[in-house]
């Protein structure tokens, strides 16, 4: 396991530790906003993130140009169709707490994207430097 994949772990793990904070906490301060699929959509945001730093560090290591903003863009898109099905089968399925449902998603959806493109492109700027 490569020194970046560490530092990636340790640093999305606290991510996910803080959102699940958030997730507790709502839980008792805010009871109409809680629902017991957060828990999921926190543990799929950071699956899925980790999945898209594995394709793209390996392409930041490709030699060929554009390989890392092709194989990026790809994961991203997967990304958003992922969550995009997991938002459909909640909705379709559950039927009650959707607006909730769908702020966390959003929420959660967000706060690993930033994080995903701010390690990736602090890896693409050492490597250029």
């Amino acid at each position: 396991m490569s020194e970046n994949f560490k530092k990636f772990l340790k640093q999305g793990s606290i991510v996910s530790a803080i959102l699940l904070a958030f997730v507790v906490v709502s839980q008792f301060l805010i009871p109409k906003f809680y629902l017991p699929a957060h828990y999921i959509t926190v543990a799929l945001g950071w699956l899925v993130t980790i999945g898209v730093f594995v394709l793209a560090q390996n392409s930041i290591k490709n030699k060929a140009p554009g390989a890392f903003v092709n194989i990026f863009m790809a994961a991203s898109i997967a990304k958003m169709f992922l969550f995009l099905v997991y938002i459909i089968i909640y909705v379709f399925t559950i039927k009650i707490n959707n607006i909730q449902f769908l702020v966390f998603v959003l929420i959660n959806y967000s706060v690993f994207t930033v994080f995903e493109i701010y390690v990736l492109l602090k890896q693409q700027k050492s490597k250029t430097e």
